[in-house]
């Protein structure tokens, strides 16, 4: 028989996003105006997999929220998940 190695290799990535933005106006004697303020916050997983030459594929996870402080209706949450898979003979 023939002896053959089998290779296993995982490579994992995280990350985390966030981004914060608020725009006021102060002008002296009135009340500060708010023309914005939002926050954009992401969490991601993503791993990659192969054993020996044949299989091979990626997961990935990721979620997050689009908040909108000053237009609470303009808030979105999301959640994403891709799989992939390979094989060769």
């Amino acid at each position: 028989g023939t002896k053959e190695r089998v290779t296993t290799k995982l490579d994992v990535t995280f990350g985390i996003r966030l981004d914060r933005s608020r725009n006021v106006t102060v002008e002296p004697g009135r009340a500060p105006l708010v023309a914005g303020d939002t926050r954009k916050f992401d969490v991601d997983l993503t791993g990659g997999y192969q054993f020996s030459r044949a299989v091979s594929g990626q997961l990935a996870i990721n979620f997050g929220e689009n908040a909108n402080f000053k237009n609470r209706t303009g808030t979105a949450r999301y959640v994403g998940v891709s799989v992939s898979a390979g094989f060769s003979f």
